[in-house]
Protein backbone atom coordinates (compact mmCIF):
# COMPACT_ATOMS: atom_id res chain seq x y z
CA UNK A 1 0.00 0.00 0.00
CA UNK A 2 2.55 2.82 0.70
CA UNK A 3 4.62 1.55 -2.21
CA UNK A 4 1.90 2.19 -4.05
CA UNK A 5 1.22 5.80 -2.74
CA UNK A 6 4.78 6.37 -3.25
CA UNK A 7 4.52 5.57 -6.90
CA UNK A 8 1.10 7.74 -7.01
CA UNK A 9 3.30 10.87 -6.10
CA UNK A 10 0.85 10.88 -2.86
CA UNK A 11 2.19 11.58 0.95
CA UNK A 12 1.90 8.80 3.04
CA UNK A 13 -0.28 9.58 6.08
CA UNK A 14 1.03 10.11 9.57
CA UNK A 15 -1.36 9.47 12.25
CA UNK A 16 0.90 10.11 15.35
CA UNK A 17 -0.19 13.22 16.77
CA UNK A 18 3.22 14.61 17.55
CA UNK A 19 3.43 17.97 18.27
CA UNK A 20 6.68 19.12 16.24
CA UNK A 21 8.91 22.01 18.43
CA UNK A 22 9.94 23.53 15.07
CA UNK A 23 9.20 23.29 11.25
CA UNK A 24 11.94 23.49 8.91
CA UNK A 25 10.90 24.52 5.22
CA UNK A 26 13.12 24.36 2.33
CA UNK A 27 11.38 27.19 -0.68
CA UNK A 28 12.87 25.84 -3.93
CA UNK A 29 11.84 26.06 -7.24
CA UNK A 30 10.01 23.01 -9.16
CA UNK A 31 12.37 23.59 -12.05
CA UNK A 32 15.29 23.11 -9.70
CA UNK A 33 13.60 20.21 -7.65
CA UNK A 34 12.78 18.34 -10.93
CA UNK A 35 16.20 18.30 -12.40
CA UNK A 36 17.59 17.04 -9.46
CA UNK A 37 14.86 13.74 -9.09
CA UNK A 38 15.37 13.26 -13.09
CA UNK A 39 19.77 13.34 -12.63
CA UNK A 40 19.59 11.23 -9.23
CA UNK A 41 19.85 7.77 -11.13
CA UNK A 42 18.57 6.05 -8.54
CA UNK A 43 16.22 3.55 -10.68
CA UNK A 44 13.42 4.34 -8.43
CA UNK A 45 9.98 3.66 -10.22
CA UNK A 46 8.67 6.88 -8.70
CA UNK A 47 11.72 9.26 -10.53
CA UNK A 48 9.57 10.36 -13.62
CA UNK A 49 8.11 13.61 -14.61
CA UNK A 50 4.82 13.08 -14.20
CA UNK A 51 4.91 11.38 -10.79
CA UNK A 52 7.29 14.20 -9.72
CA UNK A 53 4.55 16.94 -11.02
CA UNK A 54 2.02 14.82 -8.72
CA UNK A 55 4.11 14.58 -6.20
CA UNK A 56 4.48 18.82 -6.27
CA UNK A 57 0.51 18.86 -6.83
CA UNK A 58 0.11 17.29 -3.63
CA UNK A 59 2.38 19.09 -1.81
CA UNK A 60 0.62 22.51 -2.73
CA UNK A 61 -2.77 20.88 -1.58
CA UNK A 62 -1.68 19.65 1.21
CA UNK A 63 1.38 19.82 2.81
CA UNK A 64 1.52 23.83 2.31
CA UNK A 65 -1.33 24.67 4.50
CA UNK A 66 0.52 22.62 7.20
CA UNK A 67 3.80 24.60 6.56
CA UNK A 68 1.51 28.17 6.24
CA UNK A 69 -0.23 26.81 9.75
CA UNK A 70 3.22 26.77 11.79
CA UNK A 71 4.31 29.59 10.09
CA UNK A 72 1.26 31.33 11.61
CA UNK A 73 1.99 30.01 14.87
CA UNK A 74 5.88 31.20 14.26
CA UNK A 75 7.32 27.35 14.65
CA UNK A 76 8.32 27.44 10.98
CA UNK A 77 11.91 28.82 9.74
CA UNK A 78 12.80 28.38 6.23
CA UNK A 79 13.61 30.45 3.22
CA UNK A 80 10.67 32.18 0.88
CA UNK A 81 8.14 32.04 4.13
Amino acid sequence: MIQNMIKEGKIVPSETGIVPEFVLFFDCPEEDMEKRLLGRNQGREDDNIDTIRKRFKVFLESSLPVIEYYNSKTMCSGSGL
